[in-house]
């Protein structure tokens, strides 16, 4: 990373100089937390939260003003990682100080609750929803020409934010290439043109609140009809 420029501290330009080891724990998970970040007005909201089958922790910066809080439910404080930020490239002269978070985190089994600080104030919070992630039943649902679409069942409350992501498999499972993120209705569809000369497939949907995740995996369907 070039050393010039100028505006915003040390440890927020260049988290790598102050930066420490992070390990994950015994029983702990992974969780991929990305966040904007306004470091003028100390704001921030939180974009997604999305539980990792595998990865690397990210470091912890010592003394950034930007920190992840996990909770549990009742509020008890897990862990607390401050994190490193990466300032936007196109901020002219006079404008905020707009940055990114990007940080993967390990948390404890019981975590249901996050919180971004920013220079020593809560500015957003994410909380898993009452009701566990789960997913069954996926089928074959009627399409247009060319289309494949599909449809799954949830136990998904009114008030519940899970999301869905949809993987399609070519070779019966060996390989997965995601085509769908952050779905909040149970379908999608597949456009067939986007595997040419595949003649079947399998699709994996994974359900899940932040902290938790569950899949289903489909039949072998014909991609050249149903």
């Amino acid at each position: 990373m070039s050393s010039g420029g100028s505006g915003g501290r040390p440890d927020e330009r260049f988290p790598e100089r102050v930066a420490a080891e992070t390990r994950i724990g015994a029983g702990q998970t992974l969780i991929s937390v990305v966040a904007t970040v306004n470091l003028t007005r100390s704001h921030g909201k939180i974009d997604f939260v999305n539980p990792l089958p595998q990865g690397q922790v990210s470091q912890t910066v010592q003394n950034s003003s930007v920190i992840l809080r996990v909770k549990r439910a009742d509020g008890q404080l897990l862990h607390e990682y401050p994190v490193g930020v990466k300032p936007s490239s196109c901020i002219s002269p006079g404008e905020d100080r707009m940055a990114l978070v990007d940080a993967t985190i390990a948390v404890d089994p019981d975590a249901k609750l996050i919180e971004l600080v920013v220079a020593g104030q809560v500015v957003d919070t994410f909380r898993a929803s009452a009701t566990p992630p789960a997913v069954r039943s996926l089928q074959r649902a009627d399409a247009e020409p060319g289309k494949l679409a599909v449809a799954w069942g949830t136990d998904t409350q009114i008030d519940d934010k899970h999301t869905y992501s949809v993987q399609v498999s070519t070779d019966r499972g060996k390989t997965w290439l995601t085509v769908a993120v952050g779905l909040t209705k149970p379908e999608f569809t597949i456009d067939r043109n986007q595997f040419p000369g595949v003649e079947e497939v399998q699709i994996r949907v994974i359900a899940t609140d932040g902290f938790t995740r569950s899949f289903v995996t489909s039949k072998t369907f014909q991609a050249g009809g149903r």
